[in-house]
């Protein structure tokens, strides 16, 4: 009878819990669905740098023309698109030149004051993102793979059009 009664309390006083084996299985799941999972977060982060960057650009390519209308020329460099309608100029950053993970800089040719190129490179290839991006004066936006290669069209005008074949290359 006196066993039975200790045998009883014992058995109420026995922790319930997980083995180690049973805590080492399921932190090696969680592990590996980690690890499944960081390489699509890295590119979900690269994507959304890269549609930023053309964002950016397609803010510049409307501030350039509102400054040609406004002065019948475009601008040098970046610094200038401070227009006189605050909806329609760029922010500080961007002004600065540097956003997002992308270095952003206008180009024009010497002989014509009629042509310009907003051009947005990646900080680093890869990691902020993987091309480099221009938009002319005729609004059409292109892709650079590789630094110092010919520029590839992404189809269309317009950040939308740009961003749905960057997204979905054919």
């Amino acid at each position: 009878m006196i066993t039975q009664i200790l045998k009883t309390k014992l058995h109420r006083l026995k922790i319930k819990g997980f083995t180690l084996i049973e805590a080492i299985i399921v932190i090696g799941l969680i592990v590996g669905l980690v690890a499944l999972s960081l390489p699509h977060l890295v590119n979900l982060y690269i994507h959304a740098k890269e549609t930023s960057a053309l964002a950016s650009l397609g803010k510049i390519s409307a501030a350039m023309e509102v400054y040609r209308t406004l002065y019948k020329t475009y601008p040098q460099d970046l610094t200038q698109l401070v227009i006189v309608n605050p909806t329609l100029s760029i922010d500080e950053l961007l002004r600065a030149g540097s956003k997002g993970g992308y270095n952003f800089r206008i180009e024009q040719e010497s002989f014509s004051a009629n042509t310009y190129s907003a051009i947005a490179e990646p900080k680093a290839y890869n990691i902020t993102g993987r091309f480099a991006f221009k938009v002319d004066q005729t609004g059409i936006f292109y892709r650079d793979a590789i630094p110092g290669a010919a520029w590839i069209s992404v189809g269309g005008s317009g950040v939308a059009a740009a961003v749905e074949r960057i997204i979905r290359p054919e």
